[in-house]
Parts: C-alpha cells; sequence; structure tokens
C-alpha cells in the first residue's frame, strides 16, 4: 500500500515540475521576444565642435526609444526627430560645441538597448582664442624680481586645446627680444619672466597657432636704494628764524645702478646744539630729494643726516649759526609808562624786518613769573607797562631777541 501512494506523489511532482519547465520556458521566450534589435546607421565616432552632430538607428517600425547624452558639462535626454526607416536624432548645441567624451545610451523601456561614445575635438580652424595673463604689474629689478605668464589657448566655444599644443612666448625689453616655444600641459602654458638687473618695462606676447595674445607687460622697478650723499645751501650763516636752507640728496640709486623710483621718501633728520630734534620730509624726482627748512632764531649748531627708513642713509653734515643781532638798548620813559626796546640791528648793522619778535619775561616781587611777545616796527619793540605796575610792581624785565638777552629793572 505505502508503495502504490509514494508511487503516486511522484508522478504528480513530476508533472508539476514539467509545468513548471514549461512555463519559465515560456517567460524566458517573451522577455527576449520584448528586446528589440537596433543597428546603428552612422559610424562617426569623432567630430569637430560645433559641427552638426546626429545618431540614427535603424529598429522595429514604430517602436519607442531614448537617446540619453553624458558629457562633462552633465546629461541630457533626446526624444527621435524621425521615426520613418529608423530612429534619427540631432545632437543639440551644448553637446557638439563641448569637447571631450560624450557617452550617449539608446534607451527602450528603461532597458539600454545600444550604447557608444562619441569624441568631440575642438575646433581650431576658424582661429584660436588666446586667455593669457602677466603678472604682477610691476616687479623690483634683480632677483627678487619675478613675473608670470600663463596661456589658455581655447576654440571659438572656449574648449581647451590638447596636451601637447605649441605655445610661442615672446619677451621685448629695451629693444632686445626673446622667443621660446613651450607645449600646453595640463590645460595650460606657463612660463617665468626673468628679473632684470636694469628698470624699464618688459613687453610680453603669447602666440598659439596664428593666433597672437593682447599686448601684455610688466615694470621692472629699481630695488632699494643705497646709502647716498646731501649737501646743502643757504644765504649766511646767521639765526636770523627767516632765511631758509635748502637741503639736497645726490641722484640716489640702487645696487644695479638703477635710479630710485620718484616719490621715494627721504627724511632729514636735525640735532641741534641744545639737544632739540626737528625733521623735515622729501620725495625723490629723479632720484633727488629737495627739502627746505628755515634757519633757527637762536644762535646753534646742527648736525644734519638724511635717511630712507631701514634701508639708506647718508653722511653727517654740520651747519654753524650765529646771533643775527647786535646788543641792543631798553630803557623806560620818563613817566614809566612804555618800555622802549631797541634800535635793533642785525649782522650788518640794518635794522631787523618788522614783526621780529621780542619776548619779554616779567619777574615780580611776590615771585610770579609772566611772559608776553612784542613785535619790532622800524627796528623797535615798545611794551606799555602801566597796567603791570598798577598790579604788584615788577623788579626785573628780562627781553629775548633773536637769542640775545637784555635784562633791566624799572
Amino acid at each position: 500500500m505505502w508503495e502504490i501512494q509514494n508511487s503516486s506523489l511522484i508522478a504528480v511532482l513530476a508533472v508539476a515540475f514539467s509545468v513548471l519547465l514549461t512555463s519559465c520556458n515560456s517567460d524566458g521566450q517573451s522577455l527576449a521576444a520584448e528586446v528589440p534589435v537596433f543597428q546603428r546607421l552612422d559610424t562617426v565616432d569623432v567630430m569637430i565642435a560645433g559641427d552638426p552632430g546626429r545618431l540614427a538607428f535603424l529598429g522595429p517600425d514604430g517602436i519607442d526609444a531614448y537617446l540619453q547624452l553624458d558629457n562633462s558639462y552633465g546629461s541630457v535626454v533626446l526624444s527621435p526627430n524621425s521615426k520613418e526607416r529608423g530612429l534619427v536624432f540631432f545632437l543639440p548645441d551644448p553637446i557638439t560645441q563641448v569637447a571631450g567624451l560624450c557617452t550617449w545610451k539608446l534607451i527602450h523601456k528603461n532597458q539600454v538597448v545600444f550604447n557608444g561614445d562619441l569624441s568631440i575635438l575642438p575646433h581650431t580652424e576658424s582661429g584660436i582664442r588666446m586667455e593669457s595673463y602677466l603678472g604682477p604689474k610691476d616687479i623690483i629689478a634683480g632677483d627678487s624680481g619675478k613675473a608670470m605668464v600663463v596661456s589658455i589657448p581655447t576654440d571659438p566655444f572656449d574648449n581647451p586645446l590638447p596636451d601637447g599644443t605649441p605655445v610661442r612666448i615672446e619677451e621685448r625689453f629695451k629693444g632686445a627680444t626673446e622667443s621660446i616655444i613651450d607645449s600646453l600641459h595640463h590645460l595650460i602654458s606657463w612660463r617665468r619672466i626673468k628679473p632684470e638687473t636694469r628698470s624699464g618695462r618688459i613687453f610680453v606676447k603669447t602666440i598659439a597657432g596664428s593666433s597672437p595674445s593682447i599686448e601684455m607687460y610688466t615694470d621692472v622697478s629699481s630695488g632699494a636704494g643705497t646709502d647716498f650723499e646731501i649737501s646743502y645751501e643757504r644765504n649766511h650763516d646767521f639765526a636770523d628764524g627767516n632765511q631758509v636752507i635748502r637741503l639736497k640728496t645726490s641722484v640716489i640709486k640702487d645696487r644695479f645702478e638703477n635710479t630710485v623710483t620718484d616719490g621715494t621718501l627721504v627724511t632729514f633728520h636735525i640735532e641741534s646744539g641744545e639737544g632739540a630734534s626737528l625733521y623735515t620730509n622729501a620725495t625723490t624726482v629723479n632720484g633727488i630729494a629737495v627739502a627746505k627748512i628755515v634757519h633757527p632764531e637762536v644762535a646753534s649748531q646742527w648736525k644734519l643726516t638724511a635717511i630712507i627708513a631701514g634701508v639708506a642713509s647718508s653722511n653727517t653734515l654740520e651747519l654753524n649759526f650765529n646771533s643775527a643781532v647786535e646788543e641792543f638798548e631798553a630803557a623806560f620813559s620818563a613817566e614809566n609808562q612804555i618800555l622802549s626796546i631797541g634800535p635793533i640791528n642785525g649782522f650788518m648793522g640794518q635794522l631787523v624786518p618788522d614783526f621780529t619778535p621780542a619776548v619779554i619775561t616779567v619777574s615780580y616781587g611776590d615771585g610770579r613769573n609772566e611772559r608776553m611777545t612784542v613785535y619790532t616796527r622800524d627796528g623797535y619793540a615798545k611794551l606799555d607797562v602801566t597796567s603791570l605796575i598798577s598790579e604788584s610792581p615788577p623788579i626785573q624785565f628780562e627781553i629775548r631777541i633773536l637769542g640775545r638777552t637784555k635784562t633791566t629793572k624799572l
């Protein structure tokens, strides 16, 4: 009994397996039948950027399919422009104008049924565009001065040219021209502009094919100035507080004998015999700085130097100034109301100029001091002392004119 039942079970399983196998084979044949077969009609796999492009395929009549294109800028999906006698896809400009590799996939019902690559080359027949840059625009003469020119030649659609494309670089400096041939590497060509020891302007041009760049240049400026000499001019050596001393540098140059750039700041430092410090500044024109300073009002001795801060310095000059006025008299009027000072004579015996200051220090009996200034006219200075006497009788007047001192009592 058990053998009969076991045989029946085996027969049932065999029938079920046969049905299942038949069903699987039927589905596989159905799937295979649903995948259409396409044949490519065009054979162009390489094209020039900007040229019209198309992909055409022969397949079953009336079938729906679309084309996916991928390049370095992104992806685009196209529907066929024609379904008669196959599928025809016209490539849009954003695809055909970009040099590089473009991959395509023909897709039917979300399945890739055909794929391939399209190489788009830069378009150079209608000319090359030169993108060139030179900088910095100002360099220093000598070893410290460096500039670089960088060129990126492209086609009219801004596609970089392939590596190895020759680029000629020309430099012109003071009438002499130097030319070298370089080549593109990783899309660019570059060259360091060698430093010159002479100041001037370097003109640079780059050429790819027959297309030149725009004019470029960099200025070679002089370097830091070196030590220099100073001199002075003056009309006399008297401390009149009126005349002007003209201070002048020699032509200041760098270590390559280039005249320093106009506008270089030179500081003249003066140290007086009394320990005071004076400064005046000037900027260079054609390498020379000229400054002016007024004579002191008191006899003195000056030590004069000039510097370009942190760079260069000059020799030291010594200037002596003698008193510009002779001894003078001071007297009170009969009513003790006016203090008359003068005549005040200069170094030639002449009357001092009008408005020469006379500084008067008044000392009172209670220990107070008061200072005031009056000015000369026609060689005399006068002070009304009426109000001073009524307040508290002064005991001494010290008069100082251009370094000369006179003391008198009321």
